[in-house]
């Protein structure tokens, strides 16, 4: 679990370095705009598309690409991560609104032609139920686009900390399965692919420095000690030397749902446990 708080602090605090910082990130958004492009599940001219944690635009630029002449809201829980969004979209001539918003309180708030988020539902604690009420949300036959972190990612760092009987800072990732069953009960009409992306670094140090600059670092809201960060940083050390470079791999899930007349995202709950 993490704390939400922290979570917030983290990524205000780093709105000015993020993008030169947001290596993988950067190639997650170009991935979902191709996945979109590809799969014909681009949005109209004068669609009301909604995006869910726009952080500082990254995808959003990709959206505006796909959609130019679509009615957007960009939204996200971080003030200075909005504000980095709209300074970057302000002269594109886009017909669009900023605000601050909690993704995981939204949806019932108008009907949308399109949702979309990219690299944000993975905060989310109740997934399933957001999926829900993001269903409502959307307009017969809108789209919801997304993407989303899946269990698998970091996994040899997550190994590397459990062999220190070191907690990981970061909330625990879903299994494929489990986020397939989710988006499944609330679009059953979904097209998806999961992708491992690798993302290499030169060292150990900028692997870590990577994490702190895009605001992924600690999210516990619980300091790890400098003893057990010790132990750790030595253990990784040894494993990437061992195995000839630094890298992490993020296990990615991007999907494309359709609302249609047979799916009500308020079917019986029961369903979903």
């Amino acid at each position: 679990m993490y704390d939400k708080d922290k979570m917030i602090s983290n990524f205000s605090g780093v709105s000015d370095s993020y993008d030169e910082a947001a290596l993988f990130q950067r190639k997650a958004a170009s991935v979902l705009a191709d996945f979109m492009h590809e799969t014909g599940h681009v949005p109209m001219p004068g669609d009301r598309i909604l995006e869910l944690g726009c952080g500082t635009g990254i995808f959003s630029e990709q959206l505006a690409q796909l959609s130019p002449e679509a009615c957007f809201t960009f939204t996200d829980i971080s003030p200075e991560m909005l504000s980095v969004c709209r300074e970057k979209l302000e002269n594109r001539r886009l017909h669009a609104s900023f605000e601050l918003c909690d993704m995981e309180s939204s949806g019932g708030f108008g009907h949308w032609d399109c949702i979309a988020s990219a690299l944000a539902f993975q905060w989310s604690r109740e997934f399933r139920h957001m999926l829900l009420r993001l269903n409502d949300a959307l307009a017969e036959s809108g789209l919801m686009a997304f993407s989303t972190l899946a269990d698998g990612t970091f996994e040899d760092l997550r190994n590397i900390f459990a062999e220190e009987n070191v907690t990981y800072p970061a909330p625990a990732l879903l299994p494929e399965e489990i986020i397939l069953e989710a988006v499944s009960c609330s679009f059953p009409e979904n097209t998806y692919k999961f992708e491992k992306i690798e993302i290499e670094f030169s060292n150990l140090h900028q692997l870590f420095r990577n994490f702190k600059l895009t605001g992924t670092g600690n999210s516990s809201g619980k300091p790890i000690g400098p003893g057990a960060l010790r132990r750790v940083f030595r253990r990784a050390e040894k494993f990437y030397k061992e195995r000839g470079k630094v890298s992490v791999i993020y296990n990615t899930g991007f999907f494309c749902c359709v609302k249609n007349s047979s799916t009500d995202g308020f079917e019986d709950e029961q369903q979903l446990f």
